[in-house]
């Protein structure tokens, strides 16, 4: 049984997945278990800014900000 299980395994890491997620498939929840792999993005509250001088004009305001989101991706496989 040990090995069956290695095998079915190592042969699923061989192959190559790819999936594109977008729109309800990604921010969503629902679905995430209907497919072999699912991946859902949640928004964090946290942001963070920092300044960028490209050319150094010596800018010292802060001219970007980010969003911070965390991912979870699953192999809903068994």
């Amino acid at each position: 049984m040990i090995a069956f299980s290695f095998i079915k395994t190592d042969s699923y890491n061989r192959t190559m997945h790819h999936s594109t997620f977008e729109g309800d498939d990604l921010f969503g929840e629902a679905g995430s278990k209907t497919k072999a792999v699912s991946v859902n993005a949640m928004a964090r509250s946290s942001t963070w800014t920092k300044a960028f001088d490209l050319n150094n004009e010596g800018i010292t305001e802060h001219n970007y900000q980010a969003y911070t989101y965390d991912f979870t991706i699953s192999n809903n496989t068994h």
